[in-house]
């Protein structure tokens, strides 16, 4: 049986709110300046990038992991 345990935000609650705004920024500026893009793609990246593990408990090993939503 493998349990997935989601620890935490990358970076942080604060990290987190902040790469939402950026990404939304990113959004509306994306309709007048192509430059919009850079900002989506780190927006999305410092906003919804979480640490897990996976722990296998009939092997007993324990996976790290970064992922995003």
């Amino acid at each position: 049986m493998i349990i997935h345990n989601r620890l935490d935000k990358s970076f942080g609650p604060v990290g987190s709110f902040a790469g939402v705004i950026v990404f939304v920024g990113g959004l509306i500026m994306t309709c007048m300046s192509p430059a919009g893009l850079a900002l989506i793609a780190i927006g999305a990246f410092a906003g919804f990038s979480f640490s897990s593990t996976f722990v296998d408990v009939v092997n007993p090993t324990c996976t790290p992991i970064r992922g995003m939503k």
